[in-house]
Parts: C-alpha cells; sequence; structure tokens
C-alpha cells in the first residue's frame, strides 16, 4: 500500500530558502568559491566563500542569504527593508571577518529562481547604523537596509572591499604586536585591556586628533595642526602659563567659533580654559560658572576640583577677603564645604533645566 495522506510536510520557509540557494548558485561571480555551511554550528551564516583571481585564492568572507516572495521596498524603491534576529545581529557583531548579506528577490520569477536577481549590503555598517549595541535585548528583530543598487552578477568584484575589512582587522592585531614588543612583559589580557583603553580613548577625541596622529612621525609627541579646535585650546594653555590673558581671549574667540560638532572633552576644555582667563581676570562669579559648564560636560575631577574652589573664593571675596596664593588641597579637602555653603544659594535656579545638581555628584 501506497501512502497518500500523513507524510512529512515542507513549508513556505523551506521552498524559499531552496530557492534562495539554487538563485545564488546561479547567479553568484565566477570568482567565489562557496562552501555551504549546513552544520549545526554556523548560526546565521550558510555560506564561506574564498574569492579566486587567477586561480590564486585571495581572501575569504561568509554569507548570510536570505530569499523573499514578497519583498518589502522603501518609498522610493532605492533599498529593501530586511528584519533579522537582533540575537544573530550581536553574534554577527562579535565576529571579525567580513560578512555579506545577500537578499533573493525571488518575486521576479516564483517558477524559475535561477531568474531572479540577487542584491547584497555588508553588515558592519549596517549594524553601526542601527546601532546593535543599544538594541533592547528583549527587542526581538532588527530592521536592515539593503540597496537596490548593490545587484550581483556574475562579474561582481568585491574583492577591493573585502581586503579593506580584513586590512581594518589587523590593524588590532598590528597594535597588540607593537604594545607586546615594547612591553614583552605584559601578559595578554592585560594587553587586551590597555588596547580597549587605547580604543575608548581614540573614541572620544575628535578626528583632529587622528588626523595629527596619521600625520609623519616627525616629533616625539602629537601636535595638532594650526587652526584646528585642539590647537587654539593648546595655545589657550601655552599662554596661560605665560600670564598672557589676551592672547587667551584671542585664541578662546577663535576656538568658540569651532565649538559645532566637538567632542565633549573639547567643549569640556574649552569651558575649563575659560574658567581659568576669567578668573585671572578677577570674575569670580564668571569663572565659576564656566568651570560649572565644564563639570555638566565631563566629570573629571579636576574640572570639580576648580568649580569648588571657584565655589569657596566667591563668600571670602564678598566679605572683600582674598585667598593669597596657591593653597595646597584647598579643593580637595573643601568640596562638600563650598557644596554645603554655597549651591544652596543658586541650586533652584538650576532645578528643571535637565542638569544634574552638583550635590548628587560630589556625593
Amino acid at each position: 500500500m501506497v501512502h497518500s495522506n500523513g507524510l512529512p510536510q515542507t513549508g513556505d520557509a523551506q521552498e524559499i530558502g531552496r530557492d534562495a540557494a539554487t538563485c545564488f548558485r546561479a547567479t553568484k561571480p565566477r570568482s567565489w568559491i562557496p562552501k555551504e555551511l549546513d552544520g549545526t554550528d554556523d548560526y546565521g551564516l550558510d555560506f564561506q566563500v574564498q574569492i579566486s583571481i587567477h586561480q590564486s585564492v585571495q581572501d575569504i568572507f561568509r554569507i548570510q542569504l536570505k530569499g523573499t516572495r514578497s519583498p518589502n521596498r522603501n518609498s522610493d524603491g532605492s533599498y529593501f527593508s530586511i528584519p533579522l534576529s537582533a540575537s544573530t545581529l550581536r553574534y554577527y557583531d562579535n565576529i571579525v571577518e567580513p560578512i555579506l548579506l545577500v537578499y533573493c528577490d525571488l518575486s521576479v520569477d516564483l517558477d524559475d529562481p535561477v531568474k531572479c536577481p540577487m542584491y547584497y549590503v555588508w553588515v558592519r555598517p549596517e549594524l553601526r547604523r542601527v546601532d546593535i549595541k543599544k538594541v533592547p535585548l528583549d527587542q526581538g528583530s532588527v530592521t536592515l537596509r539593503v540597496p537596490v543598487a548593490n545587484i550581483i552578477t556574475k562579474t561582481t568584484d568585491l574583492l577591493d572591499e573585502i581586503k579593506q575589512v580584513n586590512a581594518l582587522a589587523k590593524i588590532g592585531h598590528a597594535l597588540d604586536v607593537k604594545v607586546e614588543t615594547d612591553r614583552p612583559g605584559m601578559n595578554l589580557g592585560d594587553r587586551v585591556d590597555m588596547l580597549r583603553d587605547v580604543q575608548s580613548g581614540l573614541v572620544a577625541r575628535s578626528f583632529d586628533f587622528l588626523d595629527a596622529l596619521a600625520e609623519p612621525p616627525t616629533d616625539h609627541w602629537v601636535e595638532p595642526k594650526r587652526g584646528t579646535l585642539a590647537w587654539h585650546l593648546r595655545e589657550t594653555s601655552r599662554h596661560l602659563r605665560a600670564g598672557k590673558t589676551d592672547r587667551c581671549k584671542t585664541e578662546l574667540t577663535q576656538a568658540e567659533k569651532l565649538l559645532i560638532g566637538a567632542t565633549p572633552i573639547e567643549k569640556a576644555e574649552f569651558y575649563n580654559l575659560s574658567g581659568r582667563v576669567k578668573s585671572l581676570d578677577g570674575d569670580s562669579q564668571g569663572a565659576r560658572d564656566a568651570y560649572w559648564e565644564a563639570t555638566k560636560i565631563d566629570n573629571q575631577p579636576k574640572y570639580w576640583a576648580a568649580w569648588a574652589e571657584s565655589e569657596l573664593r566667591l563668600p571670602a571675596l564678598s566679605r572683600g577677603e582674598r585667598f593669597n596664593g596657591h593653597q595646597p588641597g584647598l579643593a580637595r579637602s573643601c568640596e562638600r564645604k563650598a557644596r554645603q555653603r554655597r549651591l544652596r544659594q543658586y541650586g533652584e535656579s538650576l532645578h528643571g533645566t535637565g542638569a544634574r545638581h552638583p550635590a548628587q555628584s560630589l556625593q
């Protein structure tokens, strides 16, 4: 007896997956040598692809293959919207090598997937666009975009893009080699921690800093380019050490014009230097306000110390008193006293502005 009922069933997802694989094998560039990842340990990755140029294997990348019979384009038709599992995208974010999302539009010919077009997008830039690190853990999916202009044909050449992505990955290894060479006693864990701190430091600083760092090493230290915000801030510090307040004001005027788009650390230092110049000019309240702006932007102890000392000076000056010379450790020992004596007087004016009350940050 031949059974016609109660047999294993297939679904749309399985059929679409097979059709997408057929489309991929028929349309992929001739230089691609794919290896199917059909095991149980390659979550969200369908193919590993090596690129062969003139019978020489050049580079390698991974592919996530998706197919659809009902493509979802944006209003102007410039890209497809594809929802992917958020957990899969976090996994991709942990992978160093390039990952290509390949999208097969099976709606073009429902009977013959070989005749259907394929499109692609590199996953890494999309992870930055959607800011995958900020996606809530309880969010199930995230929508990526595949440009319609990125169509895959037999002659598609992505080798240069793949080499560039792999070159970026190698930079981290090169930095590790530098640290290991200069500090041979440092273990791997400490080197990783240090390079993570380097990464954080670079991210916190402006492009001008990176631009200066990329210059040929003609000096022992990084020098900001003339006319940049960093350069004006450095010049202000130099003139402050020489007591040239007029020159400081000139530099700060130029620096203020460049604050749009500046990093938080640059903005905080601008207000800190402004406070120092105002203090030298005898404008104690103006100095206090400038230091407070610095603390709102960057919670560094040096900014809080400058603000606390300026708070202490105000009541003394109001009674005709002056601090004679520098008192070591003044700000460290009197921050709490400054909070109690002065902040209650103007704390109400800060209420409702969105700024943290200084007392909360000093506790």
